[in-house]
């Protein structure tokens, strides 16, 4: 089966527009709905980055895009959640920081012309901000399914921290020089 160069950009894009419409069904106490359409958006992640690599589909739009929509995605849904879950605000800020980071320091490989292949720390610490989001939305309104959210969300800091510091370690040579 041939697949158009283009649709992994497509998937990201999705991420991207269906953020807002998944923030506004939680706003809206239809978390199963959110939870549906927030279950689309992992998935995209997921395919796009399988038809990226798998099928040889990368293409510079797309080394940009796909961490933007990443990025989009949760960023959003856990800053909404701060709101709508009185999730510590504490525990957002340290994602974000690190994600600023992250994207400081590709930026930095970027402009000596290396690029800054994704570390297994990082796929984990994006499974679990993943699991924590899902357990999260269903949890708005099940207090069991919160608690497991919240478990998560802890890992996912954790996973968050010690992904970004392995990526600061393994490559503080390179922008050092």
């Amino acid at each position: 089966m041939v697949i158009h160069k283009s649709v992994p950009n497509v998937l990201s894009i999705t991420r991207i527009v269906i953020t807002i419409p998944v923030i506004l069904l939680l706003e809206a106490h239809h978390n199963y709905s959110a939870l549906l359409l927030f279950l689309v958006g992992a998935l995209s992640d997921y395919m796009d980055g399988y038809l990226a690599r798998k099928k040889q589909l990368v293409s510079n739009i797309g080394k940009l895009l796909d961490p933007l929509a990443d990025k989009i995605f949760v960023i959003s849904l856990f800053v909404a959640m701060i709101k709508i879950m009185s999730i510590s605000y504490w525990l957002v800020l340290i994602i974000i920081f690190r994600e600023f980071a992250v994207t400081g320091l590709r930026a930095q490989l970027a402009a000596k012309n290396f690029i800054l292949p994704a570390l297994i720390q990082g796929k984990i610490k994006t499974f679990s901000q993943f699991v924590a989001l899902g357990f999260l939305i269903v949890g708005s309104q099940n207090k069991f399914f919160f608690d497991i959210g919240m478990i998560f969300l802890y890992i996912t800091v954790i996973t968050t921290l010690t992904s970004g510091i392995e990526y600061y370690i393994k490559y503080w040579k390179a922008i050092s020089d």
